[in-house]
C-alpha cells in the first residue's frame, strides 16, 4: 500500500550576493526532483550530489541545507537503508541561523518521515507536529498538506483511522485549492486505504481507480504503479482476474521505476495470483523473473521464499523432481541463514509434496522437520516477549527513580 511520499524540495530564493549560483543550485534540485517523478533515481541523486557540491564550493548555506535533504531523501529511496542523522541536524542548523522557517520545518518532516519509513511511528508524531507548526505562511500551505498526509498515515498505522481520515481529506482539500494534482492523488489513495481496512472494498476500488487515472495524466509513474498494486490487492477476494489484470497493467510502471525490489516484488505477487488463477506455465516465467531481480539485489531471504513458492507451482504441474530442487535450494539457504519461518515453510511444503508423490516415510519426516520448527519458533517468540517485558521493567525502574530524586530536591 502506498505510503505518504518524501518532498520534492522548491526551495526559497537564495540570498541576492550571488544570484547565478542560486539559480543553478536550484535549478539542478529542481531536475533531481523531475528525475526523482520520473523513476530515474540514479539521474535523480547525480543533479543532487552537483548541487551539494556547488552550495559547498559557494559556501551557500541555505541551497547546502536542501542540497543535504534531498540527497537523504533519495539515498533513502534507493537503498532502503538508513539515513546519517547529520543529513537531517545540519540543515536544521542551518535554518535556525538563517532564521529560516522553511528550511528548520522541512528538516523536521523529512526526519520525521524517515522515522514512518522505518516503522518508528510514534518517534514521527512529534517531528512531524513540529513541521507542522513551521508551515504557517500562505507559500508554505502545500506543505502543511504533505505533514498534514504524513500524520494521517502514522495514525492510520497506530490504530487511529478516524484521526488518520480527517487529516488525509484536510491534505486533499489543500492540495485541491494550490493545484497540486500528484499530492491530491496520495492522499485521497491513503484515504482509500483507509476505507479498505475497514471493509468498504468496493468504495476504495472507486477511489483508487481515480487515483490511478490522475496520476497517469501527470506522468506519476511510481504513484501509477502503486495504485494499481494497490487496485490488485483489494480485488484479491472478490475476483482474481481482476487482480491479475492490475497486476500485469502495474508491470511497466513498475519496471520504469529503477527500483529492484519493488520490481522483484510485484513479479512475486503476480506469480502468486496466476498460480491461484490455475495457470502454473505463466507463473513459473513470473517466478523466474522475481528471482533474477532477488539475485541482482542479493536478497537470499527473499531468494528462498521465491523458491518455496515456485515449488508450490511445480507440484500443480505435478512436476515433483523440480518441486524438491526449489525446496532443496531454499532449505539450504533457511540453514545458512538460520531462518526457522523458511524452514518451517519448507518442510510444509515438503510434507504436501511427498504426501502427493505418496512418499509417506518422507512425508512423515518432513512433517517432523516442520513441527521442530514451529516449537523453535514459538520458543523464540516467548523469549522475545520475556526480554521486552524486562526492558520494560527496567526503564519503568529508571522513570520512577528519576521522579523520587526530583521530589526529594523540590
Amino acid at each position: 500500500m502506498v505510503s505518504g511520499a518524501f518532498l520534492s524540495i522548491n526551495a526559497h530564493p537564495q540570498l541576492p550576493y550571488a544570484p547565478a549560483d542560486s539559480i543553478r543550485i536550484y535549478a539542478l534540485l529542481d531536475k533531481a526532483d523531475q528525475e526523482d517523478l520520473k523513476g530515474a533515481i540514479d539521474l535523480a541523486i547525480n543533479f543532487a550530489d552537483d548541487a551539494l557540491s556547488l552550495a559547498k564550493s559557494k559556501k551557500m548555506m541555505r541551497g547546502e541545507g536542501f542540497a543535504l535533504l534531498k540527497w537523504a531523501d533519495l539515498s533513502y529511496k534507493k537503498s532502503g537503508k538508513g539515513t546519517d542523522k547529520s543529513f537531517f541536524d545540519k540543515p536544521r542548523q542551518i535554518g535556525l541561523e538563517l532564521r529560516d522557517s522553511f528550511l528548520i520545518g522541512l528538516s523536521y518532516h523529512q526526519e520525521g518521515q524517515y522515522q514512518m519509513q522505518t516503522n518508528q511511528y510514534k518517534e514521527a508524531i512529534p517531528l512531524l507536529e513540529n513541521a507542522k507548526s513551521y508551515y504557517q505562511s500562505g507559500d508554505l500551505l502545500n506543505y502543511r498538506g504533505l505533514v498534514l498526509n504524513d500524520i494521517g498515515f502514522v495514525q492510520d498505522r497506530l490504530g487511529q483511522s478516524e484521526n488518520a481520515m480527517e487529516n488525509y481529506l484536510n491534505a486533499v482539500r489543500i492540495f485541491e485549492q494550490v493545484g497540486n494534482k500528484k499530492e491530491a492523488a496520495n492522499s485521497l489513495g491513503n484515504a482509500a486505504i483507509v476505507l479498505y481496512r475497514q471493509g468498504r472494498v468496493e468504495d476504495a476500488i472507486r477511489i483508487f481507480k481515480e487515483c490511478a487515472e490522475t496520476r497517469k495524466s501527470i506522468g506519476d509513474v511510481k504513484g501509477v504503479a502503486a495504485t494499481y498494486n494497490n487496485i490488485a490487492v483489494a480485488y484479491n477476494n472478490l475476483n482474481i482476474d481482476s487482480a491479475v489484470h492490475y497486476r500485469q497493467l502495474a508491470l511497466p510502471y513498475v519496471e520504469q521505476s529503477g527500483t529492484i525490489a519493488n520490481q522483484a516484488q510485484s513479479y512475486a505477487s503476480l506469480a502468486v495470483l496466476l498460480s491461484k488463477q490455475k495457470k502454473p506455465y505463466e507463473a513459473l516465467e513470473a517466478h523466474d523473473k522475481a528471482l533474477a531481480l532477488y539475485e541482482q539485489a542479493g536478497d537470499e531471504i527473499k531468494i528462498a521464499n521465491q523458491n518455496v513458492n515456485k515449488a508450490e507451482t511445480y507440484l500443480q504441474l505435478r512436476q515433483f523432481e523440480e518441486a524438491e530442487r526449489c525446496l532443496n535450494i531454499s532449505e539450504e539457504m533457511g540453514l545458512k541463514l538460520k531462518s526457522h519461518s523458511l524452514l518451517q515453510n519448507v518442510y510444509l511444503v515438503k510434507t504436501k509434496m511427498y504426501e502427493t508423490n505418496k512418499d509417506f516415510n518422507d512425508a512423515l519426516i518432513s512433517h517432523k522437520n516442520y513441527e521442530k520448527y514451529i516449537d523453535n519458533l514459538l520458543k523464540e517468540t516467548n523469549i522475545a516477549s520475556i526480554n521486552e517485558l524486562q526492558i520494560r521493567y527496567e526503564t519503568e525502574k529508571k522513570d520512577n527513580e528519576i521522579k523520587r530524586l526530583a521530589t526529594e530536591k523540590r
